[in-house]
């Protein structure tokens, strides 16, 4: 009986000490790299204990159930966090983030509450395509709260409802970002700032208006192929390209191999992205025309293709494409230049498609070479170079 007597007060007495006290559990990781973190003290201790993180960043800490203030999580490798208690606090697995104290924070906000952010970025010179330090960040209401290191990053907290971020450089013009859009906050930024003032050097990709270019691609089907561009606006340009085909055989149209002659001109518009130090990326539409003369044109049996003969045929064709290239200076040049591009294009034959002969009766012809790698070709690929003067 006397047992009995000593289990039921033992009982009373510790759930007296557990209905005053409440349990907050959670884990601590490495806002950068999501890197659970060891070895993190967490204060005040309660009951005179030393609190830590375990080797998987977990915590779990018991604390009297009317204290509602603040818990500060330290480590000597990473800036503090404070965590606001409050009753919603111990019904929840608790995520707490830590900044490594090597980002050195120009910031007079910190990574506390639900209030604030990280937020992240690389700020480039947008002419010269290069990463660039000591760029300044500012929050409107705030002032500066970050410079970007040699790498040209960044790393700062700011707090939640802040909608707009402004970069400036004391050689930039200055630009502000949108951080937030709505319910959507944007967390990591990339950013190009324009230079105030360019360079005579810096701005021959700029100042010079006119290419010339031949295709080195279009001799390997047979044709010579060369260009002309206007740049009538920085991203702006008008231009047109002629091909001869001086060597034309194309064993798809039936066998033995056909042979032509013929021309073709496409003027065209292009519209470039952005043109940086450099290079830029394009994208261009054309029109196309074309006369060519067929003096050797295989048309063979249906039943056999090694039987049939060869016949004459000229036409004219129009047809039209559109595409996308990049473009580049040569390393250590001024005016070389190479140019790579790819598209489509629609760009038919207009030959008989069959004939008749004394011999055979009806001969057909094949022309599927045309739409594969002849003038006609339904995705077309070129690779020229030349010079920007």
């Amino acid at each position: 009986m006397n047992k009995i007597i000593i289990l039921v007060i033992s009982l009373l007495l510790c759930n007296s000490v557990i209905g005053q006290e409440k349990k907050i559990s959670g884990k601590v990781f490495n806002n950068l790299t999501n890197q659970n973190i060891a070895g993190v003290i967490i204060t005040p201790s309660f009951n005179n204990d030393t609190i830590l993180s375990d080797s998987n960043g977990r915590f779990s800490i018991h604390m009297p159930k009317s204290y509602y203030n603040t818990l500060v999580f330290k480590h000597p490798d990473f800036y503090p966090y404070v965590k606001r208690i409050n009753r919603e606090s111990r019904l929840k697995f608790n995520f707490i983030p830590l900044l490594p104290i090597t980002l050195e924070l120009d910031t007079v906000c910190y990574l506390a509450y639900k209030g604030n952010r990280v937020l992240n970025g690389k700020i480039t010179d947008s002419y010269k395509d290069e990463l660039l330090p000591n760029a300044t960040i500012s929050l409107c209401n705030i002032g500066k709260v970050a410079v970007t290191n040699n790498s040209g990053g960044f790393s700062v907290v700011i707090p939640e409802e802040v909608e707009r971020v402004i970069i400036s450089h004391p050689e930039f013009k200055p630009d502000t970002i949108l951080v937030k859009r709505g319910n959507q906050k944007i967390r990591n930024l990339e950013a190009g700032l324009v230079r105030k003032k360019l360079s005579h050097k810096d701005t021959l990709w700029l100042s010079n208006r006119n290419i010339t270019e031949i295709a080195i691609s279009e001799l390997v089907f047979g044709a010579f192929g060369v260009g002309y561009q206007r740049f009538l606006k920085t991203k702006h340009a008008i231009g047109i390209h002629t091909s001869y085909y001086f060597n034309g055989n194309l064993p798809g149209f039936n066998f033995p191999d056909s042979e032509f002659r013929g021309i073709k001109v496409a003027p065209y518009y292009r519209y470039y992205e952005k043109r940086n130090e450099r290079k830029s990326s394009f994208i261009e539409v054309k029109f196309i025309t074309g006369y060519f003369d067929f003096h050797k044109l295989y048309y063979a049996w249906k039943v056999d293709s090694r039987d049939g003969d060869y016949a004459s045929v000229q036409f004219s064709s129009y047809g039209f494409g559109a595409g996308f290239g990049w473009s580049t200076l040569l390393p250590r040049s001024k005016h070389i230049i190479l140019t790579i591009s790819g598209g489509f294009q629609v760009f038919p034959t207009h030959v008989p498609r069959t004939i008749e002969h004394p011999g055979y009766g009806t001969l057909y012809v094949k022309d599927l070479a045309w739409y594969i790698v002849g003038p006609g070709s339904g995705v077309e690929f070129k690779i020229s170079i030349g010079g920007i003067f």
